[in-house]
């Protein structure tokens, strides 16, 4: 029976070993991940005064409606609601009339 199958000497030999593997990928990944990390807190640096910006413009806002509230109250209508009347009513925004464009967040 040994006759029958020839086997070779190397076939008898161990399995070469597998190649070693790289971890290049591992290098791939984790620096897409520290980059998008401090690309992140740039970011939110960067924008750190938007936040009072935005709260301060709301502020203003929320004033002039519930100044122009008021005056709905008092007449019934939001027609009386100009420039001259709202300013009386919250003296603490800069009012202007309704031709010209406002340019700052204080002046409504």
């Amino acid at each position: 029976m040994d006759d029958d199958i020839a086997v070779s000497d190397a076939a008898k030999a161990d399995p070469p070993a597998p190649s070693p593997r790289s971890n290049r990928g591992f290098w791939v990944v984790t620096g897409a991940l520290v980059l998008g990390c401090m690309f992140m807190l740039v970011e939110i640096f960067a924008n750190f005064g938007t936040k009072d910006t935005i709260a301060h413009a709301e502020h203003s806002l929320r004033a002039a409606q519930a100044a122009a509230e008021l005056v709905h109250e008092a007449d019934g209508s939001y027609a009386g609601a100009d420039h001259t009347r709202l300013s009386v009513v919250e003296p603490t925004l800069s009012w202007l009339p309704a031709t010209d464009a406002s340019g700052a967040l204080r002046t409504l």
